[in-house]
């Protein structure tokens, strides 16, 4: 949980940066955004979802694919008005031992995410993608170079880097479980 603080304080202090940025720099629209702008973002969304990640993972110790699978299009990962949360729902095909336990129960994160997970796909997620748009890939967490969904080793890089930057110790998506 420290590590998830320590990233979610990342995030706050790479927003002030970029949006002081942006008041020194106004007008800043997407047309006459230069590309410095648009590399400071990225810093944002990289930072974002990186504390995003971690979080989930503090929130639902799963496998690391759990996460890495997420998809946008409604069936994995979505928004339960009623609850204001995120769930992560799995049928038999979406994780390892589907085929034995079947439909999962819905695995909720914190309300507390909410506005955090609603931001970064409205916001910052776009700044992920190749070409800015949705059309890249469904999946919530993107690789920043491409655009294109996390590999296993990717968000094990990820967890471990950040883990021990924050921490100190030597952890892995594994060990959160």
């Amino acid at each position: 949980l420290k590590v998830v603080e320590n990233l979610k304080v990342d995030v706050y202090h790479s927003i002030q940066r970029y949006n002081d940025f942006k008041d020194k720099n106004a007008p800043f629209t997407s047309k006459t955004a230069t590309h410095k702008d648009i590399q400071k973002k990225k810093h944002v969304a990289i930072c974002y979802q990186k504390y995003l990640l971690l979080a989930f993972f503090s929130c639902i110790p799963d496998r690391q694919r759990t996460f890495r699978e997420l998809s946008l299009n409604g069936q994995t990962f979505v928004k339960n008005e009623k609850s204001n949360c995120f769930v992560i729902q799995h049928g038999p095909s979406d994780y390892k031992t589907g085929k034995t336990y079947g439909h999962r129960p819905p695995l909720v994160l914190s309300e507390d995410l909410t506005p955090w997970i609603e931001e970064f796909i409205t916001t910052y997620r776009p700044c992920l993608l190749k070409d800015g748009t949705a059309t890249t890939t469904t999946t919530l967490f993107v690789q920043p170079n491409t655009g294109k969904a996390h590999t296993a080793n990717s968000i094990y890089n990820i967890v471990t880097r950040c883990c021990f930057e924050k921490s100190g110790k030597k952890t892995n998506p594994h060990l959160l479980r």
